[in-house]
């Protein structure tokens, strides 16, 4: 996998140009142990990505950018499927930008929903976040009454 980090660094850096993933990000993660990288290519180019954590039966989804050519194409699905299945989890969670349309509808067609918005979560700029969970909840993550279109 080192030897994809300038191919993850470039999608990571095309899809969040000011608070994204860095090199010293990267290595740290692949490093952690407690850590699953995976890599999704075609014909032997990078095409995507995801960084995510198992955790008391859940997976954490930390990061993942698909190429945007090969977006809708089921790659970042098959990844989140892949490491379903290599953790054994049986439920995950992710957190994304209240503005990040696209990745909030990925997650919603592989069945996570909106759990609740957090409020002040990013900074650079500043945001809020949307916590969506597939799956029975590993913990409370809000009730139902926080679910509403959150500007998607």
């Amino acid at each position: 996998m080192t030897d994809d980090l300038p191919a993850l660094l470039d999608l990571e850096s095309a899809a969040f140009p000011s608070d994204g993933y860095r090199l010293k990000d990267f290595a740290t993660a692949l490093e952690d142990a407690g850590l699953l990288a995976l890599v999704a290519e075609e014909s032997e180019t990078v095409v995507g990505f995801l960084v995510c954590q198992e955790s008391g039966g859940a997976l954490h989804l930390i990061d993942s950018v698909v190429a945007p050519a090969q977006r809708g194409g089921g790659i970042g699905g098959a990844l989140v499927h892949r490491a379903l299945e290599m953790s054994g989890a049986r439920a995950a969670w992710a957190e994304t930008r209240v503005t990040n349309c696209a990745a909030r509808k990925a997650l919603e067609a592989l069945g996570f929903r909106v759990e609740r918005r957090v409020c002040g979560y990013y900074d650079a700029p500043a945001e809020d976040a949307l916590l969506l969970a597939l799956g029975a909840r590993s913990r409370d993550r809000g009730n139902a009454d926080e679910r509403t279109n959150h500007g998607c």
